[in-house]
């Protein structure tokens, strides 16, 4: 998988879209270290390529080392490649695929716009093009307008690398495979030459916005990996503007709601920026770094059983505690040992912990609906 990043690339291009301003406030704001979800990430694409490319199997793979000396588990191997192949193979037969082309650095501007593309899928009479994007995350992602899609098609389209397998396509695909949001089966949305072009004149406006000498700033869902939101007058006017609304009024308290992303992400991104500081030896006032609170875990497990089986009073059987395995746990366990589930599914119930609140754009039904009063704190004094 290349290790390719450029200022503007595939997973940064909708935030430059909804806020040109944040291409030049990036490029000089500090960069925190990367997560391990992301690194877990990164080997998971690595052993997705091993196994399109180098024609794997994901269970040989099982126990190697890989990026940041992270290891393949059996368990990433059940939970999300075999679920991520399953998906993959299914889109494959969806376009009746003939060729493959895996994990190509395209650009659209050079050294400036672009990407890698995980997966791009021929068809057999080279009509259709499939842009098949892997994602290992919990936050669920959607393939419809998706500006990562469009912006590795556009890229695709115009790099010598892979044009000329636009030459003859009249139709396009784009495809999210996310084992922890779709299990086996990824979404799909088609898109034709009108759109990709559609967008193109989009991003266009919003690159010569971008470099411009006042670009436009607008904060949003898409401040969330914003390297400059620590830093974002967009962003503190809206932590600002919340502090002096009033909670006791209705309206006013579906205001700070509106905001309450915003403000997680701001005090996020502060959270994070501060104590990457604190490990590269800034001083903040009043913050240190710590160690985290360690847990307790046996150092030799063999050792410790050794030692229950010389004890007069404790047996093995008192040392281990036997529970039946959880509805998701079994029906993973059915997939190893590719057992039907059907039994096993007719046994469980869904319980709720107890209620959430969402937007109103939110598809569940409401649990009740009330009219309240305009006094919000009388009603709850009641």
């Amino acid at each position: 998988m290349p290790d390719i990043h450029l200022p503007i690339g595939t997973s940064s291009v909708h935030r430059v879209m909804a806020c040109p301003a944040s291409y030049q406030r990036g490029k000089v704001a500090p960069r925190g270290n990367t997560s391990g979800a992301a690194s877990e990430g990164t080997m998971l694409h690595t052993v997705m390529e091993a196994v399109y490319a180098d024609d794997k199997q994901a269970k040989d793979l099982v126990g190697d080392t890989f990026n940041d000396d992270l290891t393949f588990t059996e368990d990433m191997r059940t939970d999300q490649i075999i679920p991520a192949i399953t998906a993959t193979e299914k889109l494959l037969d969806l376009i009746d695929a003939d060729e493959l082309v895996l994990e190509q650095f395209v650009q659209y501007v050079p050294d400036l716009v672009g990407g890698t593309l995980d997966m791009i899928a021929v068809s057999a009479d080279e009509k259709t093009l499939l842009l098949n994007d892997y994602k290992f995350g919990f936050l669920t992602v959607s393939p419809e307008n998706n500006k990562q899609i469009l912006l590795a098609a556009l890229a695709a389209s115009v790099d010598p690398k892979t044009k000329h397998l636009f030459d003859k396509a009249e139709k396009f695909v784009g495809a999210i495979t996310q084992p922890k949001a779709y299990d086996d089966t990824a979404p799909t949305w088609a898109f034709t030459k009108k759109e990709l072009y559609e967008f193109e004149d989009k991003l266009l406006i919003a690159l010569e916005d971008a470099e411009s000498d006042a670009p436009r700033a607008k904060s949003g869902s898409h401040c969330k990996f914003c390297p400059a939101s620590p830093f974002c007058p967009e962003k503190k006017l809206a932590a600002q503007g919340a502090l002096v609304l009033n909670l006791n009024d209705a309206e006013q308290l579906s205001s700070v709601l509106d905001m309450v992303d915003e403000l997680d992400m701001f005090i996020k991104s502060a959270k994070s920026l501060a104590h990457d500081l604190l490990e590269k030896g800034a001083n903040i006032p009043n913050y240190k770094l710590v160690q985290k609170r360690a847990s307790r875990v046996w150092a030799e497990p063999e050792v410790v059983e050794t030692i229950i089986r010389n004890a007069k009073k404790m047996k093995i059987a008192d040392a281990y505690t036997m529970k039946l395995k959880s509805p998701a746990q079994i029906e993973k366990l059915c997939k190893t040992l590719e057992l039907p589930y059907a039994k096993f599914e007719e046994q469980q119930v869904k319980i709720s912990s107890g209620t959430t609140m969402v937007h109103e754009s939110d598809k569940r039904p409401p649990i009740a609906k009330t009219v309240f009063p305009a006094n919000l704190i009388a009603l709850i004094a009641k």
